[in-house]
């Protein structure tokens, strides 16, 4: 998932969840986008809690490959993260002088009227007559003296005395802005909340702002959950929420908005910058319908707009809203009446009756659990979203379909490489339980095109920002949308796996898919990590034989050979954790490299968690091997070689041939540890000597399943199918791996592996 992705598991155990539903009351996950109202009254309020993640592995952009625990915002581990992420990204950029113009153009004025009305009249008690300083200095740094202004808001201090407190400047903007919405007379979809002294539901855990955060909440349409009534602008200062109250959350948030002094802005510039992003992140991850994010940062004299897409960030020259008052108007009437396209939503997914409707190749499917199976929990990533869900005329049990939404810097490549696959299934040469019913870009009107002619264009990056120059070096990255179908309804991402035979029975199909794309076509994956993996059951085929998995994401595929498929100019090629560590150091790619990181997901469940239930039983930093840890992120500082020392700890681990001098496997899985100590061996043998040993590739893939296959077989005979769900006592150890364990492991290891012990 882009470079570096970050993998986050559930948040909040049992006992936090208790105590948080005693401050926001008891309503049900289940409703947590809300009911819809009766009698026109406030209807079921939606669960106030954090949206929890549906999938143990979250992935995330940034240079760590995952976050091992729940992030404190109040530390500023949080912002160390963000950090990370926006690095070279924008956050050094420079201002485009073009963004305002783009997304605010100047209308013309018929008849003398103006675009929203005589706003300012409307506010005479907010604007009038002031002496105060401009935001433009004349050439020997003085400013310059507007005689207009907004009356309220704080003067900014002459020299270094005095200084403009954040509050203040909070306090005096939000009447201002909800008068404009009052007199647009959208107050009934549309108001600016006072996000201090709240407690803000976050994919992280629940957090209380620190700083002065502004959002413009908005209802009433498609883009966002059903929900009746509009909450209270500012704070009650209660830590017992009221239903209206809890609206205020990431799910009807239009745009954030940040609050800075001059003072601080000018000084914390990039932290301002980080602050902004991590009230954008929790925008993308509680709107999976969200393409690009608009947001303001206002200090005491300027206005500055920021637009964030999964490319990064883009944002405009100050615009001093004193002195261009009713330019400032207008912008803020734009934006509180600016249809969802125009926000940033993706208009081809839908809320309804409380289902999500998704469009995708004129075909209507229909979510029923309301939220994804996998998204991101980032800005800058491909934006990998993935949904369950179900053919419009299909019965609500009938989850046949998985939708997987993603951004991709080379739209084309990715078709050739579909049909290169489909190719293969026609063929029968590549068995999978699932078929590719559609894949095609995401098409839609311009933004600022006349409704008489909205000619479609493709959803990407520049499109969404406006124009060429508005990219620098940014990629085009184009918004694709794919849908798997199959036969039955059981379909679940790699870790809800049930049993080690039905896990190493999924690895095995992944890597044989492997090896049928790059001996017939030389395709390599490139991307293979636990979320781009799914298993499906046959509910007809015997235990232990009924799991097959698949592949369902190949956005970061390429084709080997050059000619008419050049190499990709991939910027975010896949996650640190399970990269190939040739790929870290930007090498030449390899037939082995998609097999290398097939045994990193193996290790990473076995070597890193101490149940079958992966979302409670993650193994902390300091509990695995120092070298190994490494491929994870030190949260104590900013580390921006990050990738290097990835790199150079894997190449350490496969060089290196005792096994158990790095890796360790842990208890419940110990009837694997022969499996990971061959695949180790393996590797050991072909880096060494600068990769010099190993076989061709179809002997080299022969090997490495014959692995499995033997692993398959000895588990079919010994091992039982353990649930998902056991007994509290099954959670110690329970007893079903004691065959196991009063049996000599060494003796299912061979010689070759008995060296590499």
């Amino acid at each position: 998932m882009g470079a570096a992705a970050v993998v986050v598991y559930s948040f909040l155990d049992d006992e936090s969840q208790d105590s948080e539903s005693d401050w926001y009351g008891s309503d049900s996950d289940s409703d947590w986008y809300g009911a819809p109202a009766s009698n026109g009254k406030f209807g079921t309020s939606p669960s106030p809690h954090a949206p929890k993640p549906t999938s143990t592995y979250f992935p995330i952009m940034g240079s760590r490959p995952y976050i091992c625990a729940p992030v404190d915002r109040q530390t500023g581990q949080d912002q160390i993260a963000m950090r990370l992420e926006l690095n070279d990204r924008g956050l050094y950029g420079q201002p485009n002088k073009k963004l305002l113009s783009e997304f605010f153009p100047a209308r013309p004025r018929g008849r003398g009227s103006k675009p929203h009305g005589d706003i300012l009249a409307s506010l005479q008690e907010f604007y009038g007559d002031t002496y105060r300083p401009s935001a433009r200095r004349k050439r020997r740094g003085k400013r310059r003296i507007l005689t207009k202004g907004w009356k309220a808001i704080p003067k900014p201090p002459e020299g270094y005395e005095g200084r403009v407190k954040d509050k203040d400047i909070t306090d005096a903007l939000m009447p201002i802005l909800n008068g404009i919405i009052s007199h647009q007379g959208l107050s009934g979809s549309r108001v600016v909340v006072d996000c201090r002294q709240r407690y803000m539901p976050t994919f992280s855990g629940y957090a209380m702002t620190r700083h002065q955060r502004l959002f413009l909440w908005g209802a009433g349409s498609a883009a966002f959950p059903h929900t009746s009534g509009v909450p209270p602008s500012s704070a009650l200062g209660s830590k017992k929420m009221t239903k209206n109250e809890s609206l205020v959350d990431w799910r009807w948030c239009v745009i954030p908005i940040l609050i800075k002094s001059e003072r601080t802005r000018g000084i914390e510039k990039n932290q301002s910058v980080v602050q902004l992003a991590q009230d954008v992140r929790e925008v993308f991850a509680a709107q999976p319908n969200r393409r690009y994010v608009p947001s303001l940062v206002f200090t005491e004299t300027t206005l500055e707009l920021f637009v964030w897409d999964r490319m990064g960030i883009t944002f405009s020259e100050p615009l001093d809203y004193h002195a261009e008052a009713e330019r400032f108007c207008d912008m803020i009437a734009s934006i509180a009446s600016w249809s969802d396209e125009r926000l940033g939503f993706d208009t081809s997914e839908e809320f309804a009756d409380g289902v999500v409707r998704i469009l995708a190749n004129d075909v209507t499917y229909v979510v029923d659990a309301v939220r994804p199976v996998i998204q991101p929990y980032s800005i800058v990533n491909n934006g990998m979203t993935c949904w369950l869900a179900r053919r419009q005329d299909e019965s609500k049990n009938d989850t046949t379909h998985l939708i997987l939404d993603a951004w991709s810097d080379s739209w084309e490549v990715d078709k050739k490489v579909m049909a290169k696959i489909e190719e293969l299934r026609s063929e029968g040469q590549l068995q999978s339980p699932a078929d590719l019913v559609s894949f095609d870009v995401v098409q839609r009107p311009p933004a600022n095109s006349v409704k008489s002619k909205r000619r479609l264009v493709v959803d990407s990056i520049r499109a969404n920002r406006g124009s060429n120059g508005m990219l620098g070096n940014t990629l085009n990255l184009e918004h694709s949308r794919l849908v798997w179908g199959w036969r039955g309804n059981d379909c679940v991402p790699l870790e809800k796996f049930t049993s080690m035979l039905e896990l190493v029975c999924v690895l095995r199909d992944v890597a044989q898919e492997l090896k049928t794309l790059y001996l017939e076509h030389k395709i390599v994956h490139r991307d293979i990590a636990p979320w781009n993996i799914f298993i499906h059951r046959d509910a007809e085929a015997p235990p232990g034989r009924n799991a097959r998995g698949f592949l369902i994401d190949y956005s970061h595929a390429q084709f080997m050979h050059e000619g008419d498929n050049p190499p990709r100019q991939d910027p975010t090629p896949g996650a640190y954790a399970f990269m190939p560590f040739h790929a870290l150091e930007n090498e030449t790619t390899t037939h082995c490299d998609d097999l290398e990181s097939v045994f990193y997901v193996l290790y990473f469940i076995i070597g890193w968690h101490t149940d079958f239930d992966l979302s409670i039983s993650r193994l902390k930093e300091e509990e695995v091997n120092w070298m190994v840890s490494q491929w994870v992120d030190d949260m104590g500082e900013i580390d921006t070689n990050k990738r290097g020392k990835v790199a150079w700890s894997k190449r350490c681990c496969l060089e290196n041939i005792k096994f158990n001098q790095y890796f360790r496997v842990q208890t419940v899985f110990k009837p694997l540890e022969p499996l990971a100590i061959e695949l180790h061996r393996f590797f050991v043998t072909r880096h060494a000597h600068g990769g010099a040993n190993g076989g061709t590739p179809e002997q080299d893939f022969t090997e490495f399943l014959g692995y499995f296959d033997e692993t398959i077989n000895e588990l079919r005979d010994k091992a039982p199918v353990i649930p998902r769900k056991r007994e509290e006592k099954d959670h110690t150890d329970g007893g079903h791996n004691e065959e196991y364990r009063t049996n000599d492991i060494d003796t299912r290891v061979s010689k070759r592996a008995k060296t590499a012990l």
